[in-house]
């Protein structure tokens, strides 16, 4: 049964003891730079999800078998912290996961967060992307003033400002 902690000084207690830590969220919350920061100050390995199990080059997507079973591999070692909110593997990682940090972060600041880090990388791969995944700029495809979607079908991060606003309820 989740239990949820609002106390600072007990959740942090419980982050310093815990050995597999899975951060989840929107996209532009936060998860990987939190999870960077996580796994460095409790010396425990740093998985991002769409490094190691969602993207292969050029934003072609993994399928979602090797994924699972990538995961699968991956949530058995004893100490990680693991970033990504894609519910499909919830219960291979949750029974493993001896904390979750939820990262509630308002909508505006995700897609601002998401639009600021796509400027700052255009045209190069994000340390925490898959070799070969090319940030681009949001364009035409995406409206972040109202949140529409007008012929998106291509992976990129346009795919990902879109996948903000559409799961934003979700995750929040």
């Amino acid at each position: 049964m989740p239990r949820y902690i609002t106390d600072t000084s007990e959740a942090a207690t419980l982050l310093q003891e815990a050995t597999r830590v899975l951060i989840v969220g929107s996209s532009g919350a936060g998860k990987t730079t939190l999870a960077r920061d996580v796994a460095k100050r409790l010396r425990l390995t740093h998985i991002s999800m769409d490094k190691e199990f969602f993207w292969l080059p050029d934003w072609v997507a993994r399928g979602r078998s090797e994924q699972r079973e990538m995961i699968a591999e991956a949530v058995m070692n004893d100490r990680w912290v693991m970033d990504g909110s894609n519910p499909s593997s919830f219960d291979l990682r949750l029974p493993r996961t001896n904390i979750v940090l939820w990262m509630r972060v308002p909508r505006v600041v995700c897609i601002y967060s998401v639009y600021s880090r796509a400027i700052k990388t255009c045209g190069r791969t994000r340390d925490d992307m898959a070799v070969g995944c090319v940030e681009q700029l949001p364009d035409k495809e995406f409206s972040p003033t109202s949140g529409t979607l007008i012929g998106a079908t291509r992976r990129s991060s346009n795919a990902i400002s879109i996948f903000t606003v559409l799961t934003f309820r979700y995750f929040r």
